[in-house]
């Protein structure tokens, strides 16, 4: 199992401090990680696909973030994934 700290460790080593998703109990180490630190922003989406698109704009303002969502989640993402570049 990857240490939680060394991973966020990681993408802030990468310019990496938003980070978006549902708040779900297998992730919850993670974004407890993520909230305790100064250095990161966690933003609570109400569904996946919000997440992505919180993410998306992030993105446009040059900002890299962080989708976290669980295996289910991914096929949320689908739709708002593929209606984006429109």
């Amino acid at each position: 199992m990857i240490n939680v700290r060394n991973f966020v460790d990681a993408l802030i080593e990468q310019g990496t401090h938003y980070f978006t998703g549902v708040p779900c109990s297998y992730l919850t180490p993670l974004i407890n990680d993520v909230i305790a630190r100064d250095e990161t922003h966690y933003v609570l989406a109400s569904n996946e696909g919000e997440a992505l698109s919180l993410a998306s704009g992030l993105w446009l303002a040059n900002k890299t973030a962080v989708v976290l969502c669980q295996n289910s989640g991914l096929g949320n993402l689908i739709n708002p994934l593929t209606s984006l570049p429109e």
